[in-house]
């Protein structure tokens, strides 16, 4: 018995829900009992679940131009905060208060809880070294698994020989600690080196139709289509979903969103000179089209690019100079939350919420196993390079 009869059980546990994320892991330390329920599956899932529709549990993960990567509160844009990490490399996504990373050549994954500072290694693919001359790429997702407790991890090899595409798809599991080959032709060029967003736990790219399934227009000219891939791990197909097609007043699309649980573009208007709008549209799935929920703005910055939207309505984003601000939409406030960040399309941000969820295998940081954030750019391309991929090291993957 973990209450040991002081509290009726159902009334400790829902004490223990409601304590943030941080006193739980010292409470795992209480006795054995306590530690068994505070690291069941269950009751983490649950306890983020709950946690998770607070705005002040919200954070933002920055990868900077440097490689350094820090955190900080999105709705208080307090100071950031350094993270020691079990590896130099991308951001690929967050899923209920895991970290997925990729090594910038793409050899290794890395699953990561910064709250509790473990992590987990994932084996190589099964396909590592499959593919052999032509131009290698890879992209990555990273989403829950059907049982909404495990995760799942995919990589996309794609080699282009000539005008000829091949692509396959390749899914880790947590809960089996295994690959497999998904089967079935893959028709699309993605477009990121990881997804772009992840939706109650399901990852979503941006890509074109390759020329396998081409279509024609009047005068007989190929014509690519652009589109948003979702993965539906439960049936372990790809979902092909419309891509915005904004043209009023000069929008420009600039990141996909998970907002109020579906999957949202944030673009900006201009209006003039630095005063621009940001509008919010939300993808209706039953409908097949986007639809325009509400705008913010004026914001009076030189925008270089939007990169986030809180659960609070406060707008991410990088200026001309290479800072991050955040434009609280309450207040008409705008505050820099990090200096000299680095180029827009060089950086990785993504949105985070603390929890103690874990995976079969995790363990601690150790100070040896920290990721080294001023390894040289010159190692690192040794190391794309070597796997003979595209040396594109710096490359943003798009919020």
């Amino acid at each position: 018995m973990w209450n040991s009869g002081v509290l009726p059980e159902d009334a400790l546990r829902d004490i223990l829900m409601r304590l943030h994320p941080k006193q739980l892991a010292r409470l795992k330390c209480v006795c054995k009992s306590w530690l068994s329920l505070l690291s069941d599956p269950l009751f983490t899932t649950s306890h983020h679940t709950l946690r998770n529709t607070l705005p002040h549990n919200h954070f933002t993960i920055v990868r900077a131009e440097n490689h350094h990567i820090s955190s900080f509160n999105t709705s208080t844009a307090q100071p950031l905060t350094p993270l020691p990490t079990p590896l130099v490399g991308n951001l690929v996504g967050t899923c209920n208060g895991l970290v997925c990373l990729r090594s910038f050549g793409g050899k290794e994954i890395v699953l990561w809880n910064p709250l509790t500072r473990k992590y987990k290694r994932v084996i190589n693919p099964i396909g590592s070294n499959k593919f052999v001359g032509g131009k290698i790429s890879f992209s990555f997702g990273f989403g829950l698994d059907v049982d909404g407790f495990s995760f799942v991890c995919l990589r996309i090899v794609s080699r282009r020989w000539g005008d000829e595409l091949i692509a396959d798809v390749e899914i880790y599991s947590t809960l089996l600690d295994s690959w497999r080959a998904l089967e079935g032709e893959f028709r699309f060029n993605l477009l990121d080196y990881t997804n772009c967003v992840i939706v109650k736990g399901v990852p979503y790219w941006t890509g074109i139709v390759n020329n396998l399934d081409k279509d024609e227009d009047d005068d007989g000219k190929e014509v690519f289509r652009k589109v948003v891939l979702g993965f539906d791990v439960r049936k372990g197909v790809f979902k092909e979903l419309e891509y915005p097609q904004f043209t009023c007043q000069g929008g420009l699309r600039d990141c996909f969103v998970e907002f109020e649980g579906c999957l949202g573009v944030i673009m900006r208007r201009a209006i003039e000179a630095f005063n621009q709008c940001v509008d919010i549209w939300v993808l209706d799935e039953e409908e097949s089209c986007w639809v325009k929920k509400f705008s913010v703005g004026p914001i009076n910055v030189n925008i270089a690019g939007l990169v986030g939207f809180s659960i609070d309505k406060n707008v991410l984003g990088v200026d001309g100079d290479g800072n991050l601000f955040l434009y609280d939409s309450k207040t008409n406030e705008i505050k820099q939350v990090y200096s000299d960040v680095g180029n827009y399309w060089y950086i990785d941000i993504r949105g985070y919420t603390e929890s103690l969820v874990s995976v079969p295998g995790m363990i601690g940081i150790e100070t040896q196993e920290m990721a080294v954030s001023k390894m040289s750019t010159d190692l690192l391309r040794m190391e794309v390079n070597d796997f003979g991929i595209e040396s594109n090291i710096t490359t943003i993957s798009s919020v």
